[in-house]
Formats: C-alpha cells, structure tokens, sequence
C-alpha cells in the first residue's frame, strides 16, 4: 500500500441495530466464507427465539462468541467485539481457533488468515450496503 492509498474501510454496527435478521444473514455470510457446518445451521435456526444472550454479553462485556466450526476444525468461533476506534460498534470477526499443533503450520495458518479476511470483508460489505453500518 502506497502513500496516497489506505486500507479500505470497515463497518461494524451499533448495538441498537443489531438484530435476529441481522445476525441470520451474518450467519448465512459466515457458512458462505468459513463452511458450512451443522452447528451454524443448529444456531440460525435457534435465532428464531431472539439474541438477548448476544445483546446482553455484548452490553456487559463488549464481547459474545459462538463455537460454529469450520471447514478447518470444529472448534472455531464467530465473535461480535466492541471496535477499539469506535467504542459505540460492534465488529463481526472469525477465530479459527486452531489446534496449537496446527499454528506453526504456516499453509494451514494462511488459510485461516485467507478465510478471516474474508469473511470480515464480506460483513463489512454487508453492513455497508445496510442502512446499519457504522464505520470503525
């Protein structure tokens, strides 16, 4: 990146606006770009019944994660943080969670790295293409 270029923009979304569609269609972008897995359709199908959990934990403590897995390990999560830069957001993001064997392997660590840049992305455009982006 030069000078005169800057990293793109990413968008997160007020606590306000986040809701069960919002979090079905991260849900949906989440199986798209990670895989999808049987946990993930377990719980876009509980959405049905609200988010307080989500709400709640995110009010309480900035931060909520569901272990959804992913095509590499059963054990990854999707995460809902509080933005550093904007403290009044909340950002979507993917944690491979890889097994501590797996972390010095470095095509399975790029992949992760290839997979959570993505799927990052494709929220942030999401958001933005939304009436409830906030920009981070």
């Amino acid at each position: 990146m030069t000078e005169k270029e800057s990293a793109p923009k990413t968008y997160g979304i007020a606590l306000e606006s986040l809701s069960a569609a919002v979090m079905e269609k991260v849900v949906n972008i989440y199986q798209e770009t990670v895989g999808e897995t049987d946990s993930a359709k377990q719980y876009k199908d509980q959405l049905v019944f609200g988010i307080d959990d989500e709400i709640n934990a995110l009010s309480r403590n900035g931060f909520t994660e569901r272990r959804l897995g992913s095509t590499l390990n059963s054990h990854s999560k999707l995460q809902i943080r509080r933005s550093r830069n904007n403290p009044s957001a909340f950002y979507f993001t993917f944690n491979p969670n890889l097994d501590p064997r797996e972390r010095n392997d470095e095509e399975k660590r790029q992949a992760a790295d290839n997979i959570k840049a993505n799927f990052i992305s494709k929220v942030s455009d999401y958001l933005q293409g939304s009436s409830m982006g906030v920009e981070l």
